[in-house]
């Protein structure tokens, strides 16, 4: 099933590190397919239809709550228990728990850019995890500078809450 989703502002991302750590990562960031600049947003649901693609529905929900600006919404699909992790290569990298960390890693990168748009560009489901290729732009607040980007993120969704959000960058 495809789906086309507009470009929206939204949270984002970092590097994947190339160590032991995570290596077990790699595979799961190539089903992603980076690079898919101008194409629409498509979902894929792979591996068990119904879980994967139910799960699929609590990234997109999440991705639709915080387009509209809706953090009520989008934190009520975040496990009380969320693992947020940023790459380790990313400025300022940190792990970020609870809801309340969910809400603190949006706040402190939006908060970073001044007109901030992030275009989803290809969603897979595999099994509980979720992995969404997303391209972004922005201007640094305190830089000005323009900044672009393609970046994968990869949700684990278990009983129809996301309990991990890790961020990687384009290798």
């Amino acid at each position: 099933e495809d789906q086309a989703a507009p470009a929206t502002p939204r949270p984002a991302v970092g590097r994947l590190a190339d160590d032991a750590h995570n290596r077990d990562r790699v595979g799961l960031l190539r089903l992603a397919t980076p690079g898919l600049a101008g194409e629409p947003h498509r979902s894929a649901a792979r591996l068990g239809a119904g879980g994967a693609r139910r799960n699929m529905e609590v990234v997109d929900a999440a991705f639709d709550a915080y387009q509209r600006g809706d953090m009520e919404a989008l934190v009520k699909l975040a496990d009380p228990n969320l693992v947020v992790s940023q790459s380790a290569e990313m400025p300022e990298a940190q792990t970020f728990r609870g809801r309340r960390g969910f809400v603190e890693a949006i706040d402190a990168w939006a908060g970073a850019w001044d007109d901030f748009r992030l275009a989803r560009l290809r969603t897979r489901a595999v099994g509980e995890h979720v992995i969404t290729t997303v391209h972004q732009r922005g201007r640094g607040k305190s830089s000005g500078a323009e900044v672009e980007g393609t970046f994968t993120f990869v949700f684990t969704v278990k009983s129809g809450k996301f309990v991990r959000w890790r961020m990687f960058g384009a290798s």
